[in-house]
């Protein structure tokens, strides 16, 4: 028999159970009332899902190009209150779907899980944006972001991990000054960890952490002095989580981080001896790390892009055989880190090194090595840009790789392959420009491009050698 209005009787006890259980939920299909009905012992049923969804409290919503439905936000808050039972066994019956269903699953499996138990979230929820961001997954990037607020946040230091997280992610899509806004909120919610515990060593690491991403914002920014400033107070920070734990590799390996980062600036503004120093200093933490564990990913980038760096030095004080050497370790530390994992960092700043390799063989007029290194760096960046196309810092670079090839071939007087190439470099630039309006070193790039479009074949193309353009790769 129906009622009045054609719908089935609701069982006893349907809507107690039926609607409490899928308050739990973010948000719900079929599937997932069925799955929550067979596990919790509810009546399920297409007919009586449909006068489930019927009522008032329940919000239709377009979600992966299908309908879903959502109870109510305030209703879901007095039910977490009032029927915690009921909906923590909802958590775990929908913690194991979610995990089940693969990626598509991953933020609600972490939602429900932090549900389960606060801190296991905040984790899953800051490895799982972390690896996003370096892999340029910025989908998935927003989608976690956007559950920020639904986590349960338990202490400041938690409150200051979600927001270095979203710094960082701010930062790798060229928002810089949101990056450096809510880093400098991060950090003072370490700041308030360590007022009371001044011994908190992943407090003072995480610190460090984000002053490195602060710096790396403000110094795309050409903020290079509030640059220094960040990255000097990463190394103080660092400098005491070793003074309580001297084997932190988090903290190690930060400190070393953030002395590439000075030595990179000191590099720009050809203060070559304190850069060559800088960089030898975080050599030395990297190889303590790798002491312990030689297959620390990120260590291992890291010393692939200080060896890089010093190669760069070299060439420019035409010690080109040291250079060589230089660029040939740094190629065996990327070729190490992607033997353990093919990320995407690792990639790039192998790709970052080839190019610069490219620019040291045509200051030794060696050009036919430079176009090779240049090709095969702009390889690596092509491949990284049919995983990741929405990367900012890869088609930069690919521009400046691109110019560096350019350049080799117009010193062979191959004028309209030279042409052609700053042509390709120039729509790199742009679309990085498209993706992050901010890219400083894409829009130089792009005026660098047309600057030498104009000039090659003619008798004003700049002397052999020079540095066309300059970005610091993405470092861990």
């Amino acid at each position: 028999p129906r009622d009045g209005w054609g719908y089935e009787p609701l069982p006893e006890g349907f809507f107690e159970h039926a609607a409490k259980a899928v308050g739990a939920c973010r948000t719900f299909n079929y599937d997932v009332y069925k799955k929550l009905g067979d596990k919790l012992g509810f009546v399920v049923s297409e007919p009586l899902f449909r006068q489930l969804t019927s009522f008032s409290f329940v919000n239709r919503i377009q979600q992966r190009g299908e309908t879903w439905f959502q109870v109510h936000q305030l209703l879901r808050r007095i039910l977490r209150d009032s029927c915690a039972d009921l909906l923590r066994r909802a958590d775990e019956v929908l913690t194991s779907y979610y995990e089940q269903a693969g990626v598509d699953g991953t933020v609600d499996a972490i939602y429900h899980r932090s549900r389960l138990d606060w801190q296991a979230g905040i984790t899953d929820w800051v490895k799982t944006l972390e690896s996003a961001v370096d892999n340029s997954q910025f989908v998935l990037c927003r989608a976690l972001i956007n559950l920020g607020p639904d986590l349960i946040v338990g202490d400041d230091f938690s409150r200051g991990r979600l927001l270095r997280c979203e710094a960082e992610y701010k930062k790798a899509t060229g928002l810089y000054s949101n990056a450096i806004d809510i880093g400098f909120q991060a950090s003072a919610l370490f700041d308030s960890v360590l007022a009371t515990n001044p011994r908190h060593v992943r407090a003072l690491s995480e610190k460090a952490s984000i002053l490195i991403t602060v710096g790396e914002a403000h110094a795309e920014l050409t903020h290079n002095v509030l640059s220094v400033r960040c990255y000097t107070d990463a190394i103080c920070a660092c400098d005491a989580a070793l003074q309580y734990a001297p084997d932190d590799i988090e903290a190690r390996n930060n400190r070393a981080t953030a002395m590439i980062s000075i030595a990179d600036l000191e590099s720009e503004r050809a203060q070559h001896k304190k850069a060559i120093t800088r960089y030898q200093k975080a050599l030395e933490d990297l190889a303590h790390i790798l002491n312990r564990a030689p297959n620390h990913l990120e260590a291992l980038t890291n010393r692939g892009y200080a060896l890089s760096s010093l190669g760069e030095i070299q060439a420019d004080l035409a010690q080109h055989e040291a250079a060589a050497s230089s660029f040939a370790a740094a190629m065996s530390a990327y070729d190490a880190a992607l033997v353990i994992k093919q990320d995407l960092i690792a990639s790039n700043n192998k790709a970052y090194a080839l190019a610069g390799m490219a620019e040291s063989y045509a200051k030794a007029l060696q050009f036919d090595k430079s176009i090779e290194s240049s090709h095969a760096a702009v390889a690596v960046y092509d491949e990284i840009l049919r995983g990741a196309p929405e990367d900012h810092t890869v088609h930069s670079n690919k521009a400046r790789a691109l110019a560096f090839l350019a350049d080799s071939l117009s010193a062979r007087r191959e004028a309209s392959s030279a042409s052609s190439v700053l042509a390709q470099a120039a729509a790199a630039a742009d679309e990085a420009l498209r993706l992050a309006p901010e890219d400083i070193w894409a829009r130089n790039s792009k005026a660098i491009c047309h600057a030498y479009l104009g000039s090659i074949g003619g008798t004003s193309r700049p002397a052999q050698g020079g540095t066309l353009l300059r970005r610091n790769a993405e470092t861990m």
